[in-house]
């Protein structure tokens, strides 16, 4: 079966065990594992040729989020070259990084980087234009970056809204208090599911992340 939020929230009811819903996020997708002992962030990026609010809110509201590795540096960055693609790009650490490549495209002006969940900053190219999509416009989307590429390449630094570390205790690591804060959050669209399930691992680990 299909994780969905629907899914999920019908697990998730208010008075349940809120591990459950977690649990099932972290079974059912396997974005995280709780055999992975790094800590996990995770937001969503889309790439497009302009500024469309109205085309990139229906993949963001439509499309199945693709998985993606970032890098922990810029040099480590995986090379992505797709438009109209929703990644939800998870890493390690405090920053993440993902290089694109516009020299696959027969566009050869600026690319227009739409995120959820989190911010974009250019490493390498020059950004242009930046601004926040609001929720009349795109429930699904945060803020676009406008960005001219560097030799046909944009290097993108990843930073989540909401780190793990968020919904920390004061021993630095995750009760189920800080569960259901994350469980909540997720239910009011402030993190993704992929992110439920970076908080859910660090949870069952019982390890410091603050």
């Amino acid at each position: 079966m299909k994780c969905t939020r629907r899914h999920l929230l019908s697990s998730a009811a208010r008075g349940t065990t809120v591990a459950a819903a977690g649990v099932t996020a972290l079974g059912s997708v396997g974005t995280a594992s709780a055999d992975d002992t790094a800590v996990r962030q995770s937001l969503e990026l889309l790439a497009e040729r302009q500024v469309d609010h109205s085309h990139a809110c229906l993949h963001a509201l439509y499309d199945e989020r693709e998985p993606l590795d970032a890098g922990g540096s810029a040099t480590s960055a995986p090379t992505v070259g797709g438009t109209h693609v929703i990644w939800e790009a998870t890493y390690e650490g405090e920053t993440g990084y993902v290089t694109f490549d516009a020299s696959t495209h027969w566009w050869d002006g600026p690319f227009v980087f739409y995120s959820a969940y989190g911010s974009l900053e250019a490493v390498t190219g020059t950004e242009l234009e930046r601004e926040s999509v609001a929720d009349s416009e795109c429930r699904g989307l945060d803020e676009y970056v406008r960005i001219d590429p560097e030799d046909d390449l944009v290097t993108l630094a990843l930073s989540v809204e909401v780190p793990v570390a968020t919904y920390a205790g004061s021993d630095g690591t995750i009760d189920v208090d800080g569960l259901q804060t994350a469980v909540d959050d997720w239910r009011d669209d402030v993190i993704s599911t992929a992110h439920l399930q970076n908080v859910v691992a660090a949870w069952e680990r019982g390890e410091q992340v603050a």
